[in-house]
């Protein structure tokens, strides 16, 4: 059976491109994989359908299909149910009435080497552009949306911390709790490091607050405003004032350039001057709640006033942190 035919124009311009494209090197990787996927399976079900102790063929209920997303593509397995309880000895081989071995197998219905591509280009990169390298670089789920991403790099990042934190739970032998897997994970890295306890240590984040619990922070008395998120709240209200109803061009090119004003007053350091602005655009645009673009921008300055305000610091052995 051919995996695949390549067709070229014999009249075909040599330099617009000689050889196998992109496109069609994802098709033929993809068709390869689900020759040799299929086979596999037929294989592992073959061992699988039988009775461990007299061997003899299990019973089957239906047949239905789990999907396995792998770099070369999502793959659709053909995954019979069996009857636990063989006809012959009478053997149970699971603890229901039917037992599905593929579907038990994949668990997590990802290939580890396509979990592990994820993981690496979104630890050094944003989400989209992981998505948008992976979209073209590989012929794995062609609308893999950086939400999955996301989500699959936080239950990595979970799972690990855990093993790690189990494993110094292990040896200093005692037990685990919870709410102490983020800090011995960060200060089994921080040891790592050679770093001592008494150093200063310097947390660039978005001030999210496991980044505390994991460092141990005493206090957090002290944090740099970070512009990149600034901004971002910011273009997000300036793109939402051309959405506003009962008000005409005039009047929102002058709610943009008030906008602009008071991001101007914060990048020159007057807070207080632009949290009164921000304010007083609340009786221009009518948004007078905390959900909308222009409350949202208000309370993220206002949070990070109340985050400077001084504070008693918790005695403590761990080090402390600047955040931004």
């Amino acid at each position: 059976m051919p995996l695949a035919v390549i067709e070229r124009d014999s009249f075909a311009d040599p330099a617009s491109g000689l050889g196998l494209w992109v496109r069609e090197a994802h098709e033929l990787l993809e068709r390869i994989q689900s020759g040799v996927l299929d086979e596999q399976v037929e294989q592992f079900i073959g061992a699988a359908a039988h009775c461990l102790p007299c061997d003899k063929p299990l019973g089957v209920k239906d047949t239905k299909s789990v999907v396995d997303r792998t770099v070369f593509g999502k793959m659709r397995l053909r995954s019979p149910r069996f009857y636990s309880c063989c006809a012959d000895c009478g053997f149970v081989s699971g603890d229901g009435d039917t037992v599905s071995p593929l579907a038990a197998a994949l668990r997590e219905r990802v290939h580890p080497q396509w979990a592990w591509l994820q993981c690496r280009y979104a630890s050094t990169m944003s989400y989209r552009l992981a998505q948008i390298l992976l979209s073209d670089s590989f012929p794995a789920d062609k609308h893999l949306p950086s939400s999955s991403i996301k989500a699959k790099v936080r239950a990595v990042g979970e799972r690990l911390g855990y093993e790690t934190a189990l494993a110094t739970a292990v040896q200093g032998k005692k037990q685990l709790a919870p709410e102490e897997q983020p800090e011995t994970e960060q200060q089994a890295f921080i040891r790592s490091l050679n770093v001592p306890t008494s150093a200063t240590i310097k947390v660039l984040s978005d001030g999210g607050d496991d980044i505390s619990l994991a460092c141990k922070l005493p206090c957090r008395t002290e944090r740099v405003l970070d512009w990149f998120h600034i901004g971002m709240h910011f273009e997000r209200l300036f793109k939402a004032i051309p959405g506003l109803k009962r008000a005409d061009e005039l009047t929102k090119a002058q709610l943009q350039r008030k906008v602009i004003a008071a991001k101007r007053q914060l990048w020159h350091g007057r807070q207080s001057h632009c949290l009164t602005a921000l304010e007083a655009l609340r009786r221009d645009t009518g948004w007078v709640g905390a959900g909308n673009p222009l409350g949202r921008v208000i309370r993220y300055l206002k949070a990070c006033v109340e985050f400077n305000k001084p504070c008693e610091p918790v005695s403590t052995n761990a080090a402390s942190g600047i955040w931004s």
